[in-house]
């Protein structure tokens, strides 16, 4: 698998939260259009559009006592839409697995968090595909995920 993006001047309405009784990020409005997840962490997907690989959020159970604090900062990042190209069509409402093994990382007294490598480099693209979400691609591989979220 790997990734692309597009930049534009995309305006988005909503937020992902952080619903602390489930312990889980929820984007909100939710896209009904998903089709595929892509998992990013344990059990983190990046919801994606199945017909046209499109990236629209994340979503998914990240439970706060498994975060590692971390000093970092969010990065400055472009507009845009993140796609995902698959190496064999996928099934609609399955999974794909991706990085089962990335880890979420906080800075402590702010709302946001890394999910995977919070080590970026000056050639990496952050595209803001979603209000607050980053991707992070390295030679077009996702690398994380960073969110701004709000905590309910």
């Amino acid at each position: 698998m790997r990734f692309s993006y597009n930049k534009n001047d995309a305006k988005w309405m909503g937020e992902l939260l952080y619903i602390q009784s489930e312990y889980s990020l929820l984007y909100k409005p939710y896209c009904k259009n998903i089709g595929l997840d892509i998992i990013c962490g344990a059990y983190t997907s990046l919801d994606t559009v199945i017909e046209t690989g499109e990236a629209v959020h994340i979503s998914g159970l990240n439970p706060k006592d498994t975060w590692i604090s971390k000093e970092m900062e969010f990065p400055k990042s472009e507009k845009g839409e993140l796609f995902a190209h698959f190496d064999k069509p996928p099934m609609k409402g399955t999974g794909i697995k991706y990085n089962e093994s990335w880890i979420t990382y906080c800075n402590l007294g702010s709302s946001f968090i890394c999910i995977g490598n919070p080590d970026v480099e000056d050639s990496d693209a952050h595209i803001e595909f979603a209000n607050g979400i980053v991707a992070t691609i390295r030679k077009d591989q996702l690398i994380s995920i960073w969110a701004k979220y709000r905590e309910l």
